[in-house]
């Protein structure tokens, strides 16, 4: 086997009480060959601290802080890490989550001995914080049809982003759209999954995706709304312009278009509301969908914003 040097980076914001824990999951692999480019965005805690203590004593732990003429957001930090990065294969782990000791392996495995695959792509499971010992998966990782980009859209399938090993000249050519505060993982396996990057599904569970049992502020920000709508708009205007948006892509899509909208007007964030909308008033869609839109727009999100009430105004159907 080649010992490749292989990227992990890891965006980090206010993590002082989790970062150990993830850093640990590093230094504990079964392959070592590795950096690890922690990139902070900006922390108000002891997260810089205390990955300046582990560095210490660990030298392939590297940390860098997002420039200020840097967007902010994971993505902006990501394409920063991948910038000062070294080695040929590159993945990613935020800074809650873990890997299993055999993640790096498992994956060096499959792609030092297949050329020509780009991608691996392996599973994740859920975990509390307080245990491991979990059979439930972050979700499904295999293409359940011919048309896998279709599948991603669909929800049938998603990729947690610690469970995706990418050869370096993927990123660079097209990495992460740091526009997107919210599904910016999700904007760039369908990226390079339309342009045609061969992976390969290894059906194993190497890595932990943390489950937060609390809801935080942040989650229900109207920045990372409006960047569901923007990803949603992005992946629509990508999948016309390749003939490739099949109905039940639209369907799916326009709905969720319309579901962050909902939420933008529950929570009153009038700026927002008008933005999102006019976006969808001006995208070139079909007719069936385009009326059904409009009615949301003008009807719906009024309703909303006036009275908090009027969610089922906000269901899309189908075209058949």
């Amino acid at each position: 086997m080649k010992f490749d040097l292989i990227s992990i980076i890891i965006p980090c914001y206010n993590r002082e009480d989790l970062i150990l824990e993830t850093l640990n999951s590093v230094v504990q692999q079964s392959y070592q060959n590795w950096e690890c480019i922690i990139v902070d965005d900006g922390s108000t805690d002891a997260s810089v601290d205390v990955v300046k203590a582990i560095s210490k004593f660990e030298s392939r732990i590297k940390i860098y802080s997002r420039p200020q003429h840097w967007t902010k957001g994971a993505a902006s930090c990501r394409n920063f890490g991948i910038q000062h990065s070294s080695g040929e294969l590159i993945c990613f782990l935020d800074s809650d989550d873990l890997f299993d000791k055999n993640h790096l392996e498992i994956h060096i495995n499959f792609l030092n001995h297949n050329s020509n695959y780009q991608m691996s792509v392996s599973n994740a499971r859920v975990f509390d914080g307080n245990s491991l010992v979990t059979s439930v998966y972050r979700s499904n990782i295999v293409p359940v049809s011919n048309k896998p980009y279709e599948d991603m859209v669909c929800h049938f399938m998603a990729w947690p982003i610690c469970a995706v090993m990418w050869r370096r000249h993927l990123l660079i050519e097209k990495p992460f759209k740091d526009y997107l505060w919210s599904s910016e993982d999700w904007v760039l396996h369908l990226e390079h999954i339309l342009a045609g990057a061969k992976f390969k599904i290894l059906n194993q569970p190497t890595s932990y995706v943390r489950k937060h049992l609390v809801q935080t502020r942040t989650q229900i920000s109207s920045i990372k709304y409006q960047s569901t709508v923007n990803s949603r708009l992005f992946i629509y205007n990508k999948l016309k312009e390749l003939n490739k948006l099949t109905n039940d892509c639209e369907f799916m899509l326009i709905g969720d278009l319309i579901r962050p909208l909902r939420e933008i007007s529950r929570y009153r964030f009038y700026k927002q509301a008008l933005q999102s909308s006019l976006k969808l008033i001006f995208m070139n869609m079909s007719f069936f969908y385009k009326i059904q839109v409009l009615k949301v727009v003008f009807v719906s999100v009024p309703i909303m914003l006036l009275t908090g009430k009027g969610e089922s105004l906000f269901k899309v159907k189908k075209h058949v």
